[in-house]
C-alpha cells in the first residue's frame, strides 16, 4: 500500500507545478529585480582561537549596517563537532584553509576577517542581482524530509553554465569555543559559546545542480525541485533543531577558481518551516500495553498552527500482525486502512482523530501510523505502538526519544524472541500484568533522572513477582546511589541496594573498554569490548564528562559480569538474584548503555548471554555445589509465559528423611490438570518439565495455572501462564 508521503513524492510536485504554471508568473513575483543579498562564506572552528573574531566582525560591523547579508559558516579542522557535514569539501573548493578567512559572493578571493570582509561586502551591495529566486517549500518533522520548488528568473540575458546550491543552516548551537582574549576579553575558553550560521548540510553537494547551460534569456524562469532527508549528524555533533534552521538557496556562474571567478548571481534565505502553512499532530499517550482480547483506542489532535487555511488528507498505515484490525475516526466518519479523509482547518483550529487497533486475541506488537498531507505540502505523522501482554520480552525505551532501542530490537530479532517496544509511560499503568512478560529490557540512555519514583515502584513490583530484568544506562548508578546527585533519595538508594544488589563507588571512570568475567554464564569470552561506538552515544557521554559508573556486587546473590580493561577488580556490570515475596527474580545491571557497545559482534554475544541467564532457573536457596539446601523451596517455572513446555525446579530441605514428593498442576477452578511428580525423594535439587498437557495427553488451553509441591508438612504454590 502506498503511503501519503510516497504519493507526494511521486505525484505531488507534478500536481503542484501544473497548477502553478496555469497562473501567470506576474501573479507570483515582482517585475522589479530583487535586492542583491551578498553572501559571506567563511571557515571557522571551535578549536580556533582567532575564530571568535570572525563572529565579532559579522555581529558588530556587518549585520548592523548590511542586514541583508547572508552568512554561511563552514566549520572544519581539529576536533570541531560540526566539521563533518554533507558537502564539506566546499572548504577546499573555496580555498579556505586559514581560520577564519572568507569569500564574498565568490568574486573577492580569500579575505581575512575584519575590514577586508566589511569593504568587500560594501562593494557588492550596489551590484544588481542577476537572478530572482522564489522558493516554495515544506518540511516533515516526523520523516525529516524537506521538499522545495525553486523558481530562478534571469533579470538579464545570461550566458554560460549556472548552478544552484540548497544549504541547510542552523543558528543558536551552544558548544565550547577556544579564544585568545582578543575578541572575547577575559576568556581563553567559552563553554557556552553560541554558534550562528552553522552549515549543517549542502543538500545537493558543494558544486550544486545545474540551472542553465548556454543562453538564459532575460525574464525566462527555470524551475528546479529538490527533495532531501535531513541527516542525523555523526557524533559528537548535536542533532539538528528544525525551529532554529533556515534554507539558503544561491545561484552562481560556474567558473574557476571558485573563490574569485564563480560569481553568485543572487541568494535568498527562508526558514526551514514555512510559517504560512504549518500543522501539528500530537497524542497524549502514543504507547499502550493491553490484553489481546480487546480493541485499544488512541486519540490525536491535528491543529493548524499556520496563518492561512489549509486542507489535510489523513490516512493510516500499520506494521504488525496481519490478523489485527485498524481504523481511524474523524468528524466525517470511520475509515479502515486503505481509505483517506479530507479535513479543512482555519488557522488556530484543531480536530480530534481517534485510532483503533484490535488484536483480535492474537498476542503481538504493532505500530499504527496516522499521517497527514496538506494541499500546501505540509506533512506529519504520529506513531501509535501497542504491545499485548504475554510477549517474551518487553523493551522499554526510556531514553528521551533518542531511539537507542533499535539496537535491542536487532538482537531480539536475531534471537527469535517475540517482543514489543513502548515508552516507560505505558509501563506504569500495567501493574501486575507486567509480569506476563518473560523479561524486561529497560534502556535509560542519558535520561535525567534515569528512573523516577513511579518507574522504580513498577520495577520493584515486577522483581518481587519473579520477573527478569536487564537495566542499563549512563550515570544511572550515580543518580540512584550518590548523595551528591540531585536525583538521589533514600528510596532510590534502597532500590539500588535491595533490588539491583549493587554497591556504588565512583561516578566517572575514564576507561572505555570492558571485559567479561572468565567463567561467568553471561559474559565469559567477551574481551576488549569498546564503549565508544554503536550509536556514538558514548562519544557524547565523553564530551559531557559522563562515563560508565564504577560499581560492585552487594551480597552473596550478586556477582560481577564486567570489569574495566586492565582493572580486574573494578566493575561496571553485575548480575543478581532477588528473593521476592511472590517469586524469585533475576537482574542484569550495567552502568553503560547497551547502545554504546562498539561492535555488532559484542552486542550479539552479550545479548545471547543476557537471554540465556534471565530465562534460566534460579539458584537461590542452593549451596554453592548445587546439592542440598537448607530450606524447602518451589521455584518459578521458566520460561513463563510458555508454549509448549516449561521447566519447574524445587529444592527439598536437608536433614529430612526421604518422603513422598507430590507436584500437581491445577487450573483456576482448583481442578487437577496434571500430576507431574508422585514418588519418594530425598534432600536436594530437582527439575521437572511440563509439556502443557493434562494426564490424558490432551493439550491444556491458554490461561493461568497453578502448581503445588507437597512434601510432608511442607507445601508451596507458584503461578504460571500457558499461551497457545
Amino acid at each position: 500500500m502506498m503511503s501519503i508521503a510516497m504519493l507526494w513524492r511521486r505525484w505531488g510536485f507534478v500536481i503542484f507545478l501544473a497548477g502553478f504554471l496555469l497562473l501567470s508568473a506576474e501573479s507570483f513575483r515582482s517585475l522589479q529585480a530583487q535586492t542583491r543579498n551578498p553572501v559571506l562564506e567563511f571557515c571557522t572552528g571551535t578549536w580556533c582561537q582567532w575564530c571568535p573574531c570572525g563572529d565579532s566582525t559579522i555581529i558588530n560591523q556587518i549585520l548592523p549596517v548590511m542586514p541583508n547579508v547572508i552568512v554561511l559558516a563552514y566549520h572544519g579542522g581539529g576536533s570541531d563537532p560540526f566539521r563533518v557535514f554533507p558537502g564539506n569539501d566546499i572548504l577546499g573548493r573555496l580555498g579556505l584553509n586559514a581560520y577564519p578567512t572568507g569569500v564574498i559572493d565568490r568574486v573577492s578571493g580569500v579575505r581575512s576577517w575584519g575590514s577586508q570582509w566589511v569593504s568587500s561586502l560594501s562593494a557588492r551591495m550596489g551590484v544588481p542581482a542577476g537572478v530572482d529566486i522564489d522558493v516554495t517549500r515544506s518540511y516533515n518533522p516526523a520523516t525529516r524530509e524537506f521538499n522545495a520548488i525553486i523558481d530562478f528568473t534571469a533579470r538579464q540575458t545570461l550566458n554560460g553554465d549556472y548552478n544552484f546550491n540548497c544549504i541547510l543552516v542552523e543558528d543558536g548551537q551552544v558548544w565550547g569555543q577556544t579564544s585568545n582574549n582578543t575578541c572575547t576579553p577575559g576568556h581563553s575558553y567559552i563553554s557556552d559559546f553560541v554558534h550562528e550560521w552553522v552549515v549543517r548540510s549542502i543538500m545537493n553537494g558543494s558544486t550544486g545542480d545545474p540551472v542553465s547551460s548556454g543562453t538564459w534569456n532575460q525574464g525566462q524562469t527555470i524551475t528546479r525541485n529538490i527533495s532531501y532527508t535531513v541527516p542525523t549528524p555523526p557524533a559528537p555533533a548535536p542533532d539538528i533543531i528544525p525551529d532554529s534552521c533556515h534554507i539558503v538557496v544561491l545561484v552562481y556562474k560556474v567558473g574557476s577558481p571558485m573563490n574569485s571567478n564563480a560569481e553568485i548571481q543572487q541568494a535568498v534565505q527562508v526558514s526551514l518551516i514555512d510559517p504560512n502553512y504549518a500543522a501539528t499532530l500530537e497524542s497524549p499517550q502514543a504507547d499502550r500495553l493491553a490484553d489481546s482480547a480487546s480493541p485499544v483506542q488512541y486519540t490525536a489532535l491535528l491543529r493548524n498552527v499556520g496563518v492561512l487555511e489549509d486542507t489535510y488528507t489523513v490516512g493510516l498505515q500499520f506494521d504488525g500482525p496481519s490478523s489485527w484490525d485498524q481504523s481511524f475516526t474523524t468528524v466525517n466518519g470511520t475509515f479502515p486502512i486503505g481509505q483517506t479523509d479530507s479535513i479543512t482547518l482555519q488557522p488556530g483550529d484543531s480536530t480530534t482523530i481517534t485510532v483503533e487497533v484490535n488484536p483480535n486475541g492474537e498476542i503481538g506488537f504493532g505500530t499504527a501510523v496516522l499521517e497527514f498531507l496538506s494541499q500546501n505540502n505540509i506533512a506529519g505523522s504520529q506513531d501509535f505502538r501497542l504491545a499485548t501482554f504475554g510477549l517474551d520480552v518487553l523493551i522499554v525505551a526510556d531514553d528521551d526519544g533518542a531511539g537507542y532501542e533499535h539496537y535491542t530490537v536487532t538482537e531480539m530479532n536475531n534471537l527469535g524472541a517475540s517482543f514489543g517496544v513502548v515508552s516507560s509511560a505505558a509501563v506504569i499503568p500495567a501493574g501486575s500484568n507486567l509480569n506476563t512478560f518473560g523479561g524486561l529490557v529497560w534502556n535509560t540512555g542519558l535520561t535525567e533522572p534515569a528512573l523516577n519514583a513511579d518507574e522504580i515502584t513498577a520495577l520493584e513490583n515486577y522483581l518481587d513477582n519473579g520477573g527478569g530484568l536487564y537495566l542499563n544506562g549512563l550515570d544511572i548508578a550515580y543518580q540512584l546511589a550518590d548523595p551528591a546527585s540531585p536525583y538521589y533519595s533514600t528510596d532510590t538508594e534502597q532500590f539500588f541496594t535491595n533490588y539491583l544488589h549493587a554497591t556504588y563507588h565512583t561516578r566517572n571512570y575514564a576507561s572505555q573498554l570492558a571485559e567479561g568475567i572468565s567463567g561467568d554464564p553471561v559474559t565469559d569470552g567477551i574481551l576488549h569490548m569498546g564503549l565508544s561506538g554503536g550509536s556514538g552515544a558514548s562519544t557524547i557521554n565523553i564530551q559531557l564528562g559522563r562515563y560508565a559508573n564504577h560499581i560492585s556486587p552487594n551480597g552473596i546473590s550478586a556477582a560481577p559480569i564486567f570489569h574495566y580493561f586492565m582493572h580486574s577488580s573494578d566493575y561496571l556490570g553485575i548480575r543478581a538474584e532477588h528473593v521476592g515475596p511472590n517469586g524469585n527474580s533475576r537482574v542484569i545491571f550495567t552502568t553503560f548503555g547497551f547502545e554504546t557497545i562498539a561492535t555488532d559482534a559484542h552486542r550479539a554475544q552479550f545479548a545471547q548471554g543476557i537471554s540465556n541467564w534471565l530465562s534460566g532457573p534460579s539458584a537461590i536457596g542452593e549451596d554453592p555445589g548445587g546439592q542440598t539446601a537448607g530450606s524447602f523451596r518451589l521455584l518459578p517455572n521458566y520460561p513463563n509465559p510458555f508454549n509448549p513446555e516449561t521447566h519447574i525446579r524445587y529444592v527439598l530441605p536437608a536433614g529430612e528423611q526421604s518422603r513422598q514428593a507430590v507436584l500437581t498442576v491445577y487450573n483456576q477452578l482448583g481442578q487437577k490438570v496434571a500430576l507431574l511428580v508422585d514418588q519418594p525423594q530425598g534432600p536436594g535439587s530437582y527439575e521437572v518439565t511440563w509439556n502443557g498437557r493434562d494426564d490424558a495427553g490432551t493439550p491444556a488451553g491458554s490461561g493461568v495455572y497453578f502448581y503445588t509441591l507437597r512434601y510432608g508438612d511442607y507445601e508451596q504454590t507458584q503461578k504460571m501462564i500457558l499461551l497457545r
